[in-house]
C-alpha cells in the first residue's frame, strides 16, 4: 500500500514553492489560467522524496506511514523534473531533494515579501556552485602572532592566558554552531578586557579542527566587504567573527544581511555562522546604524536570541588559575591576599586585567602598589621602552607614535590613501622615515607599507592613546594636533568617523576622568555646521553618564553645550533627535546619581521640548521612555512615591498628546501602561491588594471621566510583549488578557493581544494534545476576528504541518478543533470579508476534515460531526 499525501498537504507543498517547481533549473509556474480563459491547469505535482512504497526511488524503511505521508517528505516539482527525479537516484539524492525544497520555500517567500523573483541557481548533486564558477571564500585570520614572549597583551592568544571559566558560554556557542539552520548570526557582549576575542578564538579553534573554515575577518578590506559575500559558495561550514562592531557598524549590518541574502537564495549548501563581538547591544548609539531600520528582517536569521552571552566577572578561582599560568606557580598561603588585590585594581574580575597584575608579579611587583590606572602605566612605561629600543632614534619614535595613536583612533590608516593636511612634522609618512619592522613590533600587527593597524585589545589601545592626548606641559602641542588629524581622517571617511565616535565612547566607559583630561568630547565651535554636530552629540549620549559618575561638574557643562546646539540648530531634525539623547542619557543618570528631583527636572524640560515640536514626533516618545526608565528606576530602589509621581505624569502626557493629536500619542500611552505594570507587581509582591485593584482600574477599566485617557488597549500590547519576553508566564498573559478582553468588548484591541499570546500558547505546545486544547480554547473563547494577523497562521500550522490529524487516543478532541477553526471562518459578521481573506485556509481546511472523517473508527462520531460540518459548509458553499 502506497503512502500518499493527504489532500491539505499537497496544497500546503503546492503554496510552500509559490506554485513553482523546485527544481533551481527550472522553477517553472506550475498553476495558471486555462487557454479558454474558463478555469486552472495545474501541471504541478507533490512528489515524494523518500519514495512512498517499497521499491520506490529513496524508499526508507525507517520512516513510519505517518512519516511518509508528512508534508516534510514531500517537494513540489512540475510533471516533467518529478519524472527526472526518479530517472537517477544517485544523482537526485535525498539531500539534493531536502535542499531544492528548502531553497524553493526561501525563494517563495522572498518573492511574496519583496516582489522579486530569485533567479534559478545552477545545481549540481554534492554541492552548490555559481554558474560562472568563481567563488568567494572569505579571508578568515585566527590571529595566532605575538610570538615575542614579552608580549602577552595585544591580542590574548591560546598560549598566553588559559581558556577558563567560560565554559557554559562556549557551550552555549557550540549549540549554536550545531542548529540546523543554513544561516544564523549573533552577538557576545561583555565589557572591554572581559575575554570576548578569547572565547571567539577558543570557538574557532575547535570549529577548525572539526573541518570547519574559522576565523576573525578584517573590518576595513575590500577583500572582505559585504558585496564579496554576495558571490559566497561555502566549501566547507564556515564561521565568521566580526570583533568590534561598534567600529562599523553599517558594514557588520550589511553584512548580516547580505548572508541572509544568500541564504534565502539557497546558495549555502553549508552552514555559515557569523559571531559579532561588542561591548553592548541593542541598547548602544550604534545599534541603529547596524540595522538601518531593518532589524526584524535581521532578526528572523539571529541565533541564542533568547539567551545572548555576554560574559560575567570571572570568579575567584578562574582568576587564580590565570595568575598561576601567567607568573608561575604561587604559593596558595598568599591567594587570599592576592585575590583581594585583584578585586581592588579591577571590581569587574576582566581576565585581561588578571594576566597584567600577574605579569607584575612576575617582575617582582607588589599588587598594593598599583590602581587601575598605575597598573596600565607599568605596561605602558615597558612597552615604549622596548619601542625606544627599536627605533634609536627619538624623533622617528615620537612620529611613529604618532601614527599609532592615529590609527588606533580612526580604525586603521592606507597610507596609499592618506588625507591633505596631515602635518609632516608630526608623523612619519614622509622623508622616507616610515618603517614597517617597527610599526609591527609597536602595534603587534603585521608588517605593511601601505598601513598601519590599531592597538589591540581596546582598553590598552585606549590607555595609550589617552596618555599621548593628554597635555605634558603648557607648550605641548601633541593633543591638539592628534585630535585634529582624527577629524581630518574621519571626514574623509565614513568608516573612520564611525571608529572615531565609538574610540571616544569607549574610552569614555573605561577611563572617563582621562577621557576629559584628554579632551575627547572637546565641543565643536559655535559656527560649527550642524551635520558635524550630530555625531558629537550621539558620542556625547553615550559618554555623559560616565563622566556624570565621576566628574559632574564637567559632565554639566557638556550638557549645557549640547543644550545650546539644540537651539542654534532647531531647524535640524537629526541634530534634535541627537540632542534628546543627550537628555536621556543624562536626566536618567541624574535622578539615579544626584535625586529624583533633578532627573524629573530634566524630563520635564524634554516633554516641554517635545510638547512645542509635535513635527518632531519621536521627541514624544523619547520623553516618555525617559519617564518609564526613572520609574523603573526608583522601583528598584523602594521609591513607590517616585514611581507613582512618573506614572502620573506619563497619564497626564498621554492625554496631552492625544488631544493634540500627535502622532506618537499611543507610544507615550504604551510607556504609562508599561510602567503601571511594573507599579502593580511592586504592590502585589508587598502584599498591597488595594493598591493593585486601584491601579487595575486605572490600567484596565473604562474611564468614568471623559477627559482621562483609556489605556486599557496599550496594557493589552505590553502585558502581550512581556510573555514574549518572557517576563511573565504565557499562562498568566493570556488569562489575564482573556478575562479583560470580556469585561472591556468595546477595546478591540485587547481581544486581538490575546489571540497574539493564544497562538503563542499553540504554537509552543509539546505535544498534540496541547495543541489541540490551545486551538480550541483560541477559537471558542471570544468573538472570532479574521483580521487577526495570527489566525491564518495558527489555521496553517493545524493543517499544513499536520498538528492536527485524527488519533483514536484523544477522541473526538482533534476532529473538534478543525470544526471550531472553521466555524471561526464562516461566522457572522462579515463573513464574506472573512472569506476574502481566509479562502485559501477553509480550502485546507475542509480537506483536512474530510480526510480526518474518513480515517474516523467510530462511525457514529463520524456522523456527528460531518453533519455539523455539512451545515456550515453550506453557508458558504
Amino acid at each position: 500500500m502506497r503512502d500518499e499525501f493527504p489532500s491539505s498537504t499537497k496544497f500546503y507543498l503546492a503554496r510552500m514553492s509559490g506554485y513553482r517547481c523546485a527544481n533551481p533549473r527550472c522553477r517553472r509556474q506550475t498553476v495558471g489560467a486555462a487557454s479558454t480563459g474558463e478555469g486552472a491547469i495545474n501541471i504541478g505535482v507533490a512528489a515524494h522524496i523518500t519514495a512512498a512504497a517499497p521499491g520506490g526511488k529513496r524508499y526508507d524503511p525507517s520512516l513510519i506511514p505517518r512519516e511518509r505521508r508528512h508534508h516534510s517528505n514531500g517537494v513540489w516539482l512540475c510533471q516533467t523534473c518529478a519524472k527526472l527525479i526518479d530517472s537517477d537516484e544517485m544523482q537526485f539524492t535525498v539531500d539534493v531533494l531536502q535542499r531544492w525544497r528548502a531553497a524553493a520555500h526561501k525563494a517563495a517567500h522572498h518573492e511574496v515579501s519583496t516582489g522579486v523573483l530569485l533567479v534559478p541557481l545552477r545545481e549540481r548533486s554534492s554541492e552548490v556552485q555559481p554558474a560562472d564558477g568563481t567563488e568567494y571564500q572569505p579571508p578568515l585570520d585566527l590571529r595566532l602572532r605575538d610570538s615575542d614572549g614579552d608580549r602577552l597583551f595585544f591580542f590574548a592568544a591560546k598560549d598566553r592566558i588559559p581558556f577558563c571559566g567560560r565554559q557554559t558560554e562556549l557551550n552555549l556557542l557550540r549549540g549554536w554552531l550545531g542548529e540546523a539552520a543554513d544561516f544564523s548570526w549573533t552577538i557576545l557582549t561583555g565589557q572591554g578586557g572581559s575575554g570576548k576575542s578569547r572565547l571567539a578564538l577558543e570557538l574557532c579553534l575547535e570549529a577548525q579542527a572539526s573541518g570547519w573554515s574559522a576565523g576573525f575577518i578584517a573590518r576595513d578590506s575590500g577583500l572582505t566587504a559585504p558585496a564579496q559575500f554576495a558571490g559566497f559558495y561555502p566549501r566547507v561550514p564556515t564561521l565568521i567573527v566580526f570583533d568590534y562592531v561598534a567600529d562599523a557598524p553599517q558594514r557588520a549590518g550589511e553584512l548580516v544581511r547580505t548572508l541572509a541574502d544568500v541564504s534565502r537564495l539557497g546558495r549555502l549548501s553549508k552552514p555559515v555562522r557569523l559571531l559579532l563581538l561588542e561591548r553592548d547591544a541593542s541598547a548602544a548609539a550604534w545599534w541603529d546604524r547596524f540595522t538601518e531600520g531593518q532589524a526584524q528582517q535581521m532578526d528572523a536569521f539571529r541565533g541564542l536570541e533568547l539567551q545572548t552571552p555576554r560574559l560575567p566577572c570571572l570568579g575567584e578561582d578562574v582568576q587564580w588559575e590565570i595568575v598561576q599560568h601567567v607568573a608561575g606557580a604561587m604559593a596558595d598561603d598568599d591567594r587570599a591576599e592576592i585575590l583581594q588585590e585583584l578585586r581592588r585594581i579591577d571590581p569587574k574580575g576582566r581576565p585581561l586585567l588578571v594576566a597584567l597584575a600577574a605579569r607584575a608579579l612576575k617582575q617582582g611587583k607588589p599588587l598594593r602598589q598599583f590602581d587601575l590606572q598605575g597598573l596600565l602605566n607599568d605596561i605602558v612605561v615597558r612597552e615604549r621602552a622596548r619601542w625606544r629600543r627599536a627605533a634609536t632614534d627619538p624623533e622617528r619614535l615620537r612620529r611613529h607614535e604618532n601614527a599609532l595613536a592615529l590609527a588606533t583612533m580612526v580604525g586603521g590608516l592606507d597610507l596609499r590613501h592618506l588625507p591633505e593636511g596631515l602635518a609632516d612634522d608630526t608623523f612619519p609618512f614622509g622623508d622616507n622615515l616610515y618603517q614597517p619592522a617597527l610599526m609591527q613590533l609597536m602595534s603587534g600587527g603585521t608588517a605593511s607599507a601601505a598601513a598601519v593597524e590599531p592597538l589591540e585589545p581596546d582598553v590598552l589601545g585606549e590607555w595609550i592613546v589617552l596618555d599621548l592626548l593628554r597635555a605634558h606641559g603648557p607648550f605641548d602641542t601633541r593633543p591638539t594636533v592628534l585630535s585634529g588629524a582624527a577629524e581630518l581622517v574621519a571626514h574623509e571617511s565614513d568608516a573612520a568617523q564611525s571608529y572615531w565616535a565609538a574610540f571616544k565612547v569607549k574610552a569614555a566607559q573605561d577611563f572617563p576622568e582621562a577621557s576629559l583630561d584628554a579632551e575627547l568630547f572637546r565641543p565643536p565651535p559655535v559656527s560649527t555646521a550642524a551635520e558635524i554636530v550630530t555625531p558629537w552629540l550621539l558620542g556625547l549620549s553615550d559618554a555623559i553618564e560616565h563622566f556624570l559618575s565621576r566628574r559632574p561638574a564637567d559632565a554639566k557643562a557638556l550638557f549645557d553645550v549640547a543644550v545650546e546646539f539644540h537651539k542654534l540648530h532647531a531647524r535640524d531634525k537629526d541634530l534634535q533627535l541627537a540632542a534628546a539623547r543627550v537628555y536621556f542619557h543624562y536626566g536618567r543618570t541624574l535622578a539615579a546619581i544626584s535625586g529624583f528631583v533633578e532627573g524629573f527636572a530634566i524630563l520635564d524640560q524634554l516633554f516641554d521640548w517635545a510638547r512645542k515640536r509635535p513635527e518632531i514626533s519621536d521627541l514624544a516618545r523619547i520623553a516618555s521612555n525617559l519617564a518609564e526608565q526613572i520609574g523603573y528606576d526608583r522601583l528598584q530602589q523602594g521609591d513607590i512615591e517616585a514611581a507613582t509621581l512618573l506614572f502620573e505624569t506619563l497619564c497626564e502626557a498621554a492625554k496631552l498628546f492625544k488631544e493634540m493629536k500627535h502622532s506618537e500619542w499611543e507610544e507615550v500611552a504604551e510607556a504609562t501602561a508599561s510602567l503601571g505594570l511594573f507599579i502593580r507587581a511592586f504592590y502585589a509582591e508587598n502584599g498591597n491588594d488595594d493598591a493593585v485593584r486601584g491601579l487595575n482600574a486605572t490600567l484596565w477599566a473604562k474611564p468614568v471621566d471623559d477627559d482621562a485617557i483609556d489605556l486599557a488597549e496599550r496594557t493589552g500590547q505590553v502585558l502581550m510583549q512581556r510573555s514574549d519576553d518572557n517576563l511573565c508566564t504565557v499562562d498568566a498573559a493570556y488569562g489575564e488578557l482573556k478575562a479583560r478582553a470580556c469585561a472591556r468588548p468595546d477595546a478591540q484591541a485587547i481581544a486581538f493581544w490575546a489571540g497574539n499570546v493564544a497562538y503563542s500558547l499553540a504554537r509552543d505546545a509539546q505535544d498534540e494534545r496541547k495543541f489541540v486544547d490551545a486551538v480550541r480554547e483560541l477559537a471558542s473563547w471570544t468573538t472570532p476576528r479574521a483580521d487577526w494577523p495570527d489566525m491564518p497562521d495558527v489555521i496553517d500550522d493545524a493543517v499544513s504541518n499536520e498538528w492536527i490529524t485524527y488519533d483514536g487516543a484523544l477522541g473526538r478532541a482533534p476532529i473538534e478543533a478543525l470544526l471550531a477553526l472553521m466555524r471561526e471562518i464562516v461566522k457572522p459578521p462579515k463573513a464574506s470579508t472573512r472569506m476574502a481573506r481566509l479562502d485559501n485556509e477553509y480550502t485546507a481546511l475542509k480537506a483536512e476534515l474530510h480526510a480526518a472523517l474518513a480515517a474516523c473508527e467510530d462511525k457514529d462520531l463520524a456522523a456527528e460531526i460531518r453533519a455539523q460540518a455539512e451545515a456550515l459548509m453550506r453557508t458558504l458553499d
